[in-house]
């Protein structure tokens, strides 16, 4: 196992299924072996149960209750299996490749640690949502292009998407479930 895809989710039916076919869309020849794991914040939409019945392949972690963004994703860093992690928002639907360049990209150096991919909004097609992070030396990530056209920053090449090295996560966010 290369890389684990965290996907956070709570009552998140209507995006769900687009994602992971999405996901399932995107492998290219020389991929990396990937995982996908859903991490259920206790949804009561049904959206656990689709991804139970339509999904097999993606392992479900079935949350007891709503423990936020961060507990859910630091539930599936907790469960990966790989040495790299995607962090993926389940209202996401990723482009052909996707998983490959986040993976050839971090692989540039070990002095790589994450990585982030330029998103364009979901309801405004023409607009950057986020073209990855900067982190101040404090650890604050600020949002790189946010609101500009969406060809405004590098429209070629590699996409980067919250990939992060595993033996790195502790030592960038120690907070708990309090952060990721």
């Amino acid at each position: 196992m290369d890389v684990s895809i965290v996907i956070p989710n709570y009552n998140g039916m209507k995006y769900m299924e687009n994602c992971l076919r999405a996901l399932e869309k995107q492998r290219v020849e020389g991929e990396p072996e990937t995982e996908i794991l859903v991490v259920d914040n206790g949804s009561k939409d049904g959206s656990r149960e689709l991804v139970e019945e339509k999904f097999p392949q993606v392992r479900v972690i079935a949350l007891d209750d709503n423990y936020g963004f961060c507990g859910a994703v630091n539930a599936g860093i907790r469960a990966s299996q790989a040495p790299f992690v995607i962090l993926l928002n389940n209202d996401t639907e990723v482009r052909k490749g996707f998983v490959y360049e986040l993976y050839r990209g971090i692989q540039v150096s070990d002095r790589i640690f994450s990585g982030a991919a330029k998103m364009i909004q979901l309801h405004d097609k023409t607009k950057l949502d986020d073209a990855g992070n900067y982190y101040c030396a404090l650890g604050w990530a600020y949002a790189r292009g946010k609101g500009k056209a969406g060809g405004a920053l590098h429209e070629g090449g590699r996409d980067f998407c919250q990939l992060r090295r595993r033996g790195h996560l502790p030592e960038i966010h120690p907070g708990g479930d309090r952060s990721v």
